[in-house]
Protein backbone atom coordinates (compact mmCIF):
# COMPACT_ATOMS: atom_id res chain seq x y z
CA UNK A 1 0.00 0.00 0.00
CA UNK A 2 0.96 3.37 -0.79
CA UNK A 3 0.00 6.83 0.84
CA UNK A 4 -0.88 9.39 -1.98
CA UNK A 5 0.27 12.98 -0.87
CA UNK A 6 -2.87 15.99 -0.90
CA UNK A 7 -1.74 17.75 -4.40
CA UNK A 8 -0.35 14.91 -5.76
CA UNK A 9 -2.16 14.07 -9.28
CA UNK A 10 -1.63 10.73 -10.66
CA UNK A 11 -2.31 10.52 -14.86
CA UNK A 12 -3.83 6.97 -15.82
CA UNK A 13 -3.82 5.71 -19.47
CA UNK A 14 -6.49 2.78 -20.45
CA UNK A 15 -5.28 0.48 -22.97
CA UNK A 16 -7.81 -0.43 -26.00
CA UNK A 17 -9.57 -3.93 -26.04
CA UNK A 18 -8.80 -4.34 -29.60
CA UNK A 19 -9.42 -7.99 -29.49
CA UNK A 20 -12.83 -7.47 -28.16
CA UNK A 21 -13.92 -5.39 -30.70
CA UNK A 22 -13.22 -7.63 -33.37
CA UNK A 23 -15.18 -10.45 -32.61
CA UNK A 24 -18.22 -11.42 -34.67
CA UNK A 25 -20.99 -11.62 -33.33
CA UNK A 26 -24.49 -13.26 -35.55
CA UNK A 27 -27.17 -10.51 -35.78
CA UNK A 28 -30.17 -11.52 -37.96
CA UNK A 29 -28.90 -13.10 -40.76
CA UNK A 30 -25.43 -11.86 -41.21
CA UNK A 31 -22.17 -12.25 -38.92
CA UNK A 32 -20.45 -8.72 -38.20
CA UNK A 33 -17.89 -6.94 -36.27
CA UNK A 34 -18.60 -6.30 -33.09
CA UNK A 35 -17.57 -2.90 -33.25
CA UNK A 36 -20.22 -2.42 -36.48
CA UNK A 37 -23.31 -3.47 -34.20
CA UNK A 38 -25.34 -0.71 -32.64
CA UNK A 39 -28.08 -2.70 -30.91
CA UNK A 40 -27.68 -4.10 -27.60
CA UNK A 41 -25.92 -8.02 -28.18
CA UNK A 42 -23.95 -10.14 -25.86
CA UNK A 43 -21.81 -12.82 -27.06
CA UNK A 44 -20.71 -16.21 -24.98
CA UNK A 45 -18.18 -18.50 -26.12
CA UNK A 46 -18.92 -22.22 -25.98
CA UNK A 47 -15.19 -22.84 -23.71
CA UNK A 48 -17.01 -20.86 -21.52
CA UNK A 49 -20.14 -23.50 -20.68
CA UNK A 50 -18.57 -26.79 -21.32
CA UNK A 51 -16.71 -26.96 -19.12
CA UNK A 52 -19.58 -27.36 -16.03
CA UNK A 53 -21.81 -30.09 -16.22
CA UNK A 54 -25.89 -29.33 -16.46
CA UNK A 55 -28.87 -30.63 -17.57
CA UNK A 56 -29.23 -27.59 -19.85
CA UNK A 57 -27.49 -24.38 -21.23
CA UNK A 58 -30.77 -22.69 -19.82
CA UNK A 59 -28.73 -23.40 -16.34
CA UNK A 60 -25.46 -22.13 -17.74
CA UNK A 61 -27.03 -18.89 -19.01
CA UNK A 62 -27.80 -18.28 -15.09
CA UNK A 63 -25.40 -14.77 -13.97
CA UNK A 64 -23.47 -14.35 -17.90
CA UNK A 65 -25.54 -12.17 -19.47
CA UNK A 66 -26.71 -8.76 -18.55
CA UNK A 67 -30.35 -8.26 -18.66
CA UNK A 68 -30.99 -11.92 -19.04
CA UNK A 69 -32.67 -14.32 -16.23
CA UNK A 70 -32.88 -17.35 -16.13
CA UNK A 71 -35.78 -18.75 -13.84
CA UNK A 72 -36.25 -22.65 -12.94
CA UNK A 73 -40.08 -23.46 -12.79
CA UNK A 74 -39.12 -27.39 -11.82
CA UNK A 75 -36.33 -27.66 -9.36
CA UNK A 76 -36.01 -31.15 -11.08
CA UNK A 77 -33.05 -32.33 -13.45
CA UNK A 78 -33.67 -31.00 -16.83
CA UNK A 79 -37.62 -29.39 -15.69
CA UNK A 80 -38.99 -26.69 -17.58
CA UNK A 81 -36.86 -22.99 -17.22
CA UNK A 82 -38.00 -19.98 -18.37
CA UNK A 83 -35.48 -17.39 -19.89
CA UNK A 84 -36.26 -13.60 -19.82
CA UNK A 85 -34.28 -11.20 -21.12
CA UNK A 86 -34.05 -7.50 -19.37
CA UNK A 87 -37.23 -8.44 -17.03
CA UNK A 88 -39.62 -8.54 -20.22
CA UNK A 89 -42.75 -10.78 -17.90
CA UNK A 90 -45.98 -10.49 -18.57
CA UNK A 91 -48.36 -8.95 -16.01
CA UNK A 92 -51.37 -11.23 -16.11
CA UNK A 93 -51.16 -14.56 -13.93
CA UNK A 94 -54.14 -16.21 -16.08
CA UNK A 95 -52.86 -16.85 -18.98
CA UNK A 96 -51.28 -20.46 -18.27
CA UNK A 97 -47.86 -21.96 -17.85
CA UNK A 98 -46.96 -21.61 -21.69
CA UNK A 99 -47.38 -18.06 -21.56
CA UNK A 100 -46.40 -17.18 -17.75
CA UNK A 101 -42.84 -15.51 -18.95
CA UNK A 102 -42.42 -14.16 -22.43
CA UNK A 103 -39.74 -16.56 -23.76
CA UNK A 104 -37.59 -14.89 -26.23
CA UNK A 105 -36.84 -16.40 -29.87
CA UNK A 106 -34.77 -19.25 -30.00
CA UNK A 107 -32.49 -19.78 -33.21
CA UNK A 108 -30.60 -22.93 -33.40
CA UNK A 109 -28.17 -23.55 -36.15
CA UNK A 110 -30.54 -21.15 -38.43
CA UNK A 111 -33.25 -22.62 -37.35
CA UNK A 112 -35.91 -20.48 -34.84
CA UNK A 113 -38.43 -22.02 -32.59
CA UNK A 114 -40.56 -19.86 -30.26
CA UNK A 115 -41.76 -22.30 -27.41
CA UNK A 116 -45.12 -21.24 -27.87
CA UNK A 117 -45.08 -23.03 -30.56
CA UNK A 118 -43.75 -26.60 -29.18
CA UNK A 119 -46.72 -27.59 -27.47
CA UNK A 120 -45.35 -30.83 -26.93
CA UNK A 121 -42.65 -29.38 -24.14
CA UNK A 122 -45.78 -28.73 -21.90
CA UNK A 123 -46.93 -32.28 -21.54
CA UNK A 124 -43.33 -33.00 -19.96
CA UNK A 125 -43.00 -29.75 -18.54
CA UNK A 126 -38.90 -30.33 -20.11
CA UNK A 127 -36.55 -27.79 -20.82
CA UNK A 128 -36.43 -26.96 -24.26
CA UNK A 129 -32.60 -26.00 -24.16
CA UNK A 130 -32.04 -29.75 -22.20
CA UNK A 131 -32.19 -31.89 -25.79
CA UNK A 132 -28.79 -29.92 -26.16
CA UNK A 133 -25.19 -30.93 -25.42
CA UNK A 134 -23.59 -28.10 -24.11
CA UNK A 135 -20.43 -29.30 -26.23
CA UNK A 136 -21.29 -28.73 -29.28
CA UNK A 137 -21.29 -25.38 -28.78
CA UNK A 138 -19.75 -23.04 -31.01
CA UNK A 139 -21.72 -20.03 -29.56
CA UNK A 140 -24.83 -18.31 -28.31
CA UNK A 141 -25.34 -14.46 -29.45
CA UNK A 142 -28.40 -13.01 -27.29
CA UNK A 143 -30.34 -10.00 -29.12
CA UNK A 144 -31.79 -8.04 -25.92
CA UNK A 145 -33.18 -4.92 -28.01
CA UNK A 146 -35.70 -3.17 -30.93
CA UNK A 147 -32.79 -2.68 -33.33
CA UNK A 148 -30.60 -5.99 -32.69
CA UNK A 149 -33.88 -8.61 -32.92
CA UNK A 150 -35.82 -6.29 -35.56
CA UNK A 151 -35.36 -8.75 -38.67
CA UNK A 152 -37.35 -11.20 -36.97
CA UNK A 153 -40.32 -9.16 -36.46
CA UNK A 154 -42.78 -9.94 -33.60
CA UNK A 155 -41.17 -13.48 -33.11
CA UNK A 156 -38.23 -11.68 -31.73
CA UNK A 157 -40.31 -8.96 -29.66
CA UNK A 158 -39.01 -10.81 -26.46
CA UNK A 159 -35.43 -11.02 -27.19
CA UNK A 160 -33.75 -13.58 -29.60
CA UNK A 161 -31.12 -16.66 -28.52
CA UNK A 162 -29.07 -17.33 -31.31
CA UNK A 163 -27.37 -20.09 -30.83
CA UNK A 164 -24.45 -21.85 -33.38
CA UNK A 165 -23.28 -25.27 -32.78
CA UNK A 166 -19.35 -26.48 -33.68
CA UNK A 167 -18.59 -27.00 -37.27
CA UNK A 168 -16.00 -29.34 -38.88
CA UNK A 169 -11.95 -28.15 -39.74
CA UNK A 170 -9.58 -29.03 -42.22
CA UNK A 171 -6.54 -31.41 -40.85
CA UNK A 172 -6.01 -34.73 -39.64
CA UNK A 173 -8.41 -36.77 -37.70
CA UNK A 174 -8.89 -35.18 -34.15
CA UNK A 175 -10.31 -36.89 -31.35
CA UNK A 176 -11.64 -35.76 -28.26
CA UNK A 177 -13.10 -37.28 -25.28
CA UNK A 178 -14.03 -35.98 -22.12
CA UNK A 179 -15.57 -37.51 -19.19
CA UNK A 180 -17.35 -35.65 -15.93
CA UNK A 181 -18.51 -37.05 -12.47
CA UNK A 182 -20.11 -35.05 -10.05
CA UNK A 183 -21.65 -35.43 -6.80
CA UNK A 184 -25.46 -33.35 -5.84
CA UNK A 185 -25.43 -33.11 -2.43
CA UNK A 186 -29.16 -33.19 -0.60
CA UNK A 187 -30.33 -30.20 0.52
CA UNK A 188 -30.02 -29.15 4.62
CA UNK A 189 -33.27 -30.64 5.71
CA UNK A 190 -35.64 -28.86 8.08
CA UNK A 191 -34.86 -29.45 11.78
CA UNK A 192 -37.16 -31.53 13.12
CA UNK A 193 -37.17 -33.80 16.65
CA UNK A 194 -37.82 -37.20 16.36
CA UNK A 195 -38.41 -39.67 19.17
CA UNK A 196 -38.03 -38.95 22.32
CA UNK A 197 -37.16 -35.46 21.39
CA UNK A 198 -40.21 -34.73 20.42
CA UNK A 199 -41.92 -36.09 22.69
CA UNK A 200 -40.19 -34.36 25.47
CA UNK A 201 -40.54 -31.32 23.73
CA UNK A 202 -44.32 -31.07 22.97
CA UNK A 203 -44.70 -32.10 26.92
CA UNK A 204 -42.69 -28.81 27.75
CA UNK A 205 -44.58 -26.66 25.39
CA UNK A 206 -47.83 -28.36 26.97
CA UNK A 207 -46.21 -27.69 30.68
CA UNK A 208 -45.77 -23.84 29.70
CA UNK A 209 -49.33 -23.19 28.10
CA UNK A 210 -51.94 -25.46 29.43
CA UNK A 211 -53.11 -25.52 32.25
CA UNK A 212 -53.46 -28.36 35.05
CA UNK A 213 -57.18 -29.64 34.44
CA UNK A 214 -56.24 -29.60 30.49
CA UNK A 215 -53.26 -31.23 31.34
CA UNK A 216 -54.69 -33.80 33.35
CA UNK A 217 -57.93 -34.72 31.31
CA UNK A 218 -56.52 -34.08 27.69
CA UNK A 219 -53.27 -35.33 27.31
CA UNK A 220 -52.66 -37.46 24.63
CA UNK A 221 -51.89 -41.07 24.79
CA UNK A 222 -48.98 -40.53 22.47
CA UNK A 223 -47.30 -38.93 24.59
CA UNK A 224 -48.30 -40.57 27.70
CA UNK A 225 -47.86 -43.85 26.93
CA UNK A 226 -44.26 -43.95 26.09
CA UNK A 227 -43.45 -47.50 26.83
CA UNK A 228 -46.29 -48.85 24.46
CA UNK A 229 -44.53 -49.98 21.24
CA UNK A 230 -47.48 -48.05 18.97
CA UNK A 231 -45.81 -44.50 20.41
CA UNK A 232 -42.22 -44.84 20.82
CA UNK A 233 -40.58 -44.77 17.33
CA UNK A 234 -38.81 -42.08 15.84
CA UNK A 235 -39.49 -42.32 12.19
CA UNK A 236 -37.75 -39.74 9.84
CA UNK A 237 -39.74 -38.87 6.86
CA UNK A 238 -37.33 -36.68 5.20
CA UNK A 239 -34.97 -38.94 5.56
CA UNK A 240 -37.29 -41.39 3.20
CA UNK A 241 -37.28 -39.76 0.08
CA UNK A 242 -33.94 -37.49 -0.20
CA UNK A 243 -30.35 -39.48 -1.54
CA UNK A 244 -27.05 -38.37 -2.77
CA UNK A 245 -27.37 -37.73 -6.61
CA UNK A 246 -24.83 -38.23 -8.64
CA UNK A 247 -24.14 -36.29 -12.18
CA UNK A 248 -22.23 -38.17 -15.36
CA UNK A 249 -21.52 -36.39 -18.09
CA UNK A 250 -19.63 -38.33 -21.26
CA UNK A 251 -18.70 -36.85 -24.93
CA UNK A 252 -16.69 -37.92 -27.61
CA UNK A 253 -15.94 -35.74 -30.62
CA UNK A 254 -14.23 -36.41 -33.89
CA UNK A 255 -13.04 -33.67 -36.56
CA UNK A 256 -11.07 -33.73 -39.76
CA UNK A 257 -10.82 -33.47 -43.10
CA UNK A 258 -9.83 -30.98 -46.42
CA UNK A 259 -11.00 -27.64 -47.20
CA UNK A 260 -13.35 -28.77 -49.97
CA UNK A 261 -14.97 -30.98 -47.22
CA UNK A 262 -14.44 -31.56 -43.27
CA UNK A 263 -16.53 -33.04 -40.53
CA UNK A 264 -17.13 -33.16 -36.91
CA UNK A 265 -19.38 -35.49 -35.52
CA UNK A 266 -20.43 -35.69 -31.92
CA UNK A 267 -22.03 -38.21 -29.40
CA UNK A 268 -22.73 -37.30 -25.79
CA UNK A 269 -24.63 -39.24 -22.79
CA UNK A 270 -25.88 -36.88 -19.74
CA UNK A 271 -27.21 -38.78 -16.81
CA UNK A 272 -27.87 -36.96 -13.35
CA UNK A 273 -29.78 -38.62 -10.61
CA UNK A 274 -31.47 -35.56 -8.33
CA UNK A 275 -31.37 -35.62 -4.62
CA UNK A 276 -34.94 -36.36 -4.42
CA UNK A 277 -35.35 -40.12 -4.87
CA UNK A 278 -36.88 -41.44 -8.38
CA UNK A 279 -36.29 -37.83 -9.92
CA UNK A 280 -33.24 -37.66 -12.68
CA UNK A 281 -32.40 -37.19 -16.26
CA UNK A 282 -31.28 -39.38 -19.05
CA UNK A 283 -30.00 -37.76 -22.41
CA UNK A 284 -28.28 -39.20 -25.86
CA UNK A 285 -26.89 -36.85 -28.38
CA UNK A 286 -25.58 -36.87 -31.51
CA UNK A 287 -24.05 -34.02 -34.02
CA UNK A 288 -23.14 -34.01 -37.46
CA UNK A 289 -21.71 -30.75 -39.17
CA UNK A 290 -20.58 -31.55 -42.64
CA UNK A 291 -18.93 -28.11 -44.42
CA UNK A 292 -18.23 -28.95 -47.89
CA UNK A 293 -16.29 -25.67 -50.45
CA UNK A 294 -16.17 -26.94 -53.91
CA UNK A 295 -15.48 -23.82 -55.67
CA UNK A 296 -13.86 -20.85 -53.73
CA UNK A 297 -17.34 -19.04 -54.25
CA UNK A 298 -19.57 -21.56 -53.09
CA UNK A 299 -19.90 -23.28 -49.49
CA UNK A 300 -22.23 -25.31 -47.89
CA UNK A 301 -22.87 -26.43 -44.59
CA UNK A 302 -25.04 -29.27 -43.11
CA UNK A 303 -26.21 -29.64 -39.75
CA UNK A 304 -28.06 -32.85 -38.34
CA UNK A 305 -28.84 -33.28 -34.94
CA UNK A 306 -30.85 -36.00 -32.73
CA UNK A 307 -31.31 -36.33 -29.30
CA UNK A 308 -33.30 -38.52 -26.92
CA UNK A 309 -34.37 -37.22 -23.39
CA UNK A 310 -35.74 -39.62 -20.79
CA UNK A 311 -36.75 -37.75 -17.61
CA UNK A 312 -37.81 -39.37 -13.74
CA UNK A 313 -40.23 -36.94 -12.30
CA UNK A 314 -41.52 -38.92 -9.21
CA UNK A 315 -44.82 -38.38 -8.27
CA UNK A 316 -44.39 -34.49 -8.98
CA UNK A 317 -44.56 -32.62 -11.98
CA UNK A 318 -47.57 -33.93 -13.74
CA UNK A 319 -51.26 -34.66 -13.45
CA UNK A 320 -51.49 -32.22 -10.47
CA UNK A 321 -49.12 -34.76 -8.23
CA UNK A 322 -47.01 -33.36 -5.71
CA UNK A 323 -42.89 -33.97 -5.68
CA UNK A 324 -43.64 -35.82 -2.05
CA UNK A 325 -46.34 -38.68 -0.84
CA UNK A 326 -46.98 -36.72 1.77
CA UNK A 327 -46.85 -32.93 2.93
CA UNK A 328 -43.76 -32.01 4.57
CA UNK A 329 -45.14 -29.06 6.46
CA UNK A 330 -48.14 -31.20 8.21
CA UNK A 331 -46.36 -34.42 8.45
CA UNK A 332 -47.17 -37.52 11.10
CA UNK A 333 -45.40 -37.94 14.27
CA UNK A 334 -42.55 -39.92 14.27
CA UNK A 335 -43.79 -41.79 17.32
CA UNK A 336 -46.37 -43.39 15.75
CA UNK A 337 -45.59 -47.26 14.72
CA UNK A 338 -45.97 -48.32 11.15
CA UNK A 339 -45.33 -51.50 9.94
CA UNK A 340 -42.73 -52.48 7.01
CA UNK A 341 -45.91 -52.24 4.75
CA UNK A 342 -46.63 -48.80 5.15
CA UNK A 343 -43.28 -47.63 5.42
CA UNK A 344 -42.87 -49.71 1.59
CA UNK A 345 -46.28 -47.82 0.73
CA UNK A 346 -44.93 -44.50 1.65
CA UNK A 347 -41.35 -45.14 -0.48
CA UNK A 348 -43.45 -47.10 -3.19
CA UNK A 349 -44.96 -43.98 -3.77
CA UNK A 350 -41.44 -42.84 -5.76
CA UNK A 351 -39.96 -45.98 -6.05
CA UNK A 352 -42.49 -48.22 -7.60
CA UNK A 353 -44.28 -45.86 -9.03
CA UNK A 354 -43.70 -45.00 -12.90
CA UNK A 355 -43.61 -41.55 -14.32
CA UNK A 356 -41.41 -41.21 -17.19
CA UNK A 357 -40.99 -38.41 -19.97
CA UNK A 358 -39.68 -39.12 -23.22
CA UNK A 359 -38.36 -36.57 -25.80
CA UNK A 360 -36.93 -37.59 -29.43
CA UNK A 361 -35.78 -34.29 -31.14
CA UNK A 362 -34.53 -34.22 -34.70
CA UNK A 363 -33.04 -31.23 -36.76
CA UNK A 364 -31.78 -30.95 -40.36
CA UNK A 365 -30.56 -27.59 -41.64
CA UNK A 366 -28.23 -27.39 -44.88
CA UNK A 367 -26.99 -23.70 -45.36
CA UNK A 368 -25.83 -22.70 -49.01
CA UNK A 369 -23.54 -19.51 -49.62
CA UNK A 370 -22.71 -17.90 -53.37
CA UNK A 371 -20.31 -15.24 -53.84
CA UNK A 372 -22.49 -13.81 -57.48
CA UNK A 373 -20.06 -11.08 -58.02
CA UNK A 374 -18.23 -8.50 -56.04
CA UNK A 375 -20.50 -7.88 -52.42
CA UNK A 376 -22.97 -9.38 -54.20
CA UNK A 377 -23.90 -12.35 -51.97
CA UNK A 378 -26.93 -15.02 -52.57
CA UNK A 379 -27.73 -16.91 -49.19
CA UNK A 380 -30.24 -19.82 -48.68
CA UNK A 381 -31.12 -22.12 -46.17
CA UNK A 382 -33.32 -25.01 -45.58
CA UNK A 383 -34.61 -26.26 -41.88
CA UNK A 384 -36.83 -29.26 -40.77
CA UNK A 385 -37.46 -30.06 -37.10
CA UNK A 386 -39.49 -32.94 -35.62
CA UNK A 387 -39.86 -32.98 -31.98
CA UNK A 388 -42.11 -35.96 -30.43
CA UNK A 389 -42.81 -36.49 -26.24
CA UNK A 390 -44.20 -38.61 -24.60
CA UNK A 391 -45.46 -38.76 -20.62
CA UNK A 392 -46.12 -42.71 -19.04
CA UNK A 393 -47.75 -42.36 -15.65
CA UNK A 394 -48.88 -45.19 -13.55
CA UNK A 395 -49.35 -45.91 -10.21
CA UNK A 396 -49.87 -49.39 -8.77
CA UNK A 397 -52.58 -50.43 -6.65
CA UNK A 398 -49.52 -50.93 -3.55
CA UNK A 399 -48.94 -47.12 -3.35
CA UNK A 400 -52.84 -46.18 -3.83
CA UNK A 401 -54.80 -45.67 -0.64
CA UNK A 402 -58.14 -47.21 -2.80
CA UNK A 403 -56.60 -50.42 -3.52
CA UNK A 404 -56.76 -49.41 -7.60
CA UNK A 405 -54.12 -49.21 -10.62
CA UNK A 406 -53.88 -45.47 -12.09
CA UNK A 407 -52.65 -44.98 -15.51
CA UNK A 408 -52.51 -41.65 -17.80
CA UNK A 409 -50.61 -41.75 -21.14
CA UNK A 410 -50.82 -38.26 -23.32
CA UNK A 411 -47.90 -36.94 -26.02
CA UNK A 412 -47.30 -34.32 -28.14
CA UNK A 413 -45.14 -33.54 -31.44
CA UNK A 414 -44.41 -30.77 -33.39
CA UNK A 415 -42.95 -30.40 -37.06
CA UNK A 416 -41.99 -26.93 -38.49
CA UNK A 417 -40.15 -26.62 -41.53
CA UNK A 418 -38.65 -22.89 -42.60
CA UNK A 419 -36.93 -22.30 -46.04
CA UNK A 420 -35.24 -18.36 -46.92
CA UNK A 421 -33.55 -17.01 -49.41
CA UNK A 422 -32.00 -13.78 -49.34
CA UNK A 423 -29.50 -11.92 -51.44
CA UNK A 424 -27.17 -9.07 -50.05
CA UNK A 425 -24.78 -6.19 -51.07
CA UNK A 426 -21.90 -4.75 -49.07
CA UNK A 427 -19.76 -2.65 -50.25
CA UNK A 428 -16.83 -0.80 -48.25
CA UNK A 429 -17.46 3.13 -49.35
CA UNK A 430 -14.75 4.50 -46.96
CA UNK A 431 -12.43 3.23 -43.79
CA UNK A 432 -14.75 4.14 -41.84
CA UNK A 433 -18.43 4.02 -44.24
CA UNK A 434 -19.63 1.15 -45.71
CA UNK A 435 -23.34 0.47 -47.13
CA UNK A 436 -25.51 -2.95 -46.61
CA UNK A 437 -28.42 -4.04 -48.40
CA UNK A 438 -30.44 -7.01 -47.72
CA UNK A 439 -33.53 -8.51 -49.64
CA UNK A 440 -34.76 -11.88 -48.92
CA UNK A 441 -37.83 -14.36 -48.32
CA UNK A 442 -38.83 -16.65 -45.49
CA UNK A 443 -41.22 -19.25 -45.14
CA UNK A 444 -42.08 -20.89 -42.15
CA UNK A 445 -44.83 -24.01 -41.67
CA UNK A 446 -45.41 -25.67 -38.11
CA UNK A 447 -47.79 -28.67 -37.06
CA UNK A 448 -49.04 -29.39 -34.02
CA UNK A 449 -50.59 -32.80 -32.55
CA UNK A 450 -51.59 -33.75 -28.54
CA UNK A 451 -53.44 -36.39 -27.10
CA UNK A 452 -54.20 -37.68 -23.70
CA UNK A 453 -55.51 -41.06 -22.55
Amino acid sequence: NKTIDQGLSILAQMEEDMKEMDEVVIVGYQTVHKRNVTGSVSSIRGEALSDIPAASITELLAGKVAGLQSLSTGGGPGSKNAVVIRGNTVMSGNLGEANEFSDPLYVIDGIPTDLQSLAGYDVTNSDFLASLNPDDIESIDILKDASAAAIYGSRGANGVIIIKTKAGRAGKLKVTAKATMGVNLRPKLKGILVGAAERAEKLRLMKESWSYDAWKNNMPMLLSDSLNPAFNNNIDYQGMFYQTGITQDYSLALDGGTQELNYRLSLGYYNEKGVVKANGMDRFSMTLNLSQQPFKSLRNQTVIRLSYTDRQTGTGESDGHNTFPMDLTNMRSSLFYMTDDQLDYLQGQLEDLYNKNRIIDVSFSNYANWDIWKGITLNSQIGLTYNHTKTNFHQPSTVRSDGNNYARYYWGQTKTASIETYLSYTKDLTKNHNINILLGTSFDYTQNETSDF
